[in-house]
């Protein structure tokens, strides 16, 4: 697993005034070893985790109500014109 602090996530306003950090699978399965399970676990607990799967799919885990406060407002974003 691979972290850093979201430098751009910081500036999108979907995230703004949320506690987050980005963690990247560096292999598959990576995320399921006792280390890295349990550090995301703890840091789930207090901020989202934006997690980048081995295949590249991203999911947020973290409180419930700080990803749905995400989810909502980018639910809420007007979509791009075409």
């Amino acid at each position: 697993m691979a972290f850093d602090l979201p430098a751009l996530i910081e500036d999108h306003p979907d995230y703004a005034g949320v506690p987050v950090i980005c963690a990247r699978e560096l292999w598959l399965g990576a995320r399921e070893g006792s280390r890295a399970s349990a550090l995301l676990r703890r840091l789930a607990r207090s901020m989202i985790v934006r997690l980048t799967a081995h295949g590249g799919r991203t999911e947020l885990v973290g409180p419930r109500a700080l990803v749905e406060l995400v989810a909502h407002r980018a639910a809420a974003r007007p979509s791009p014109a075409p």
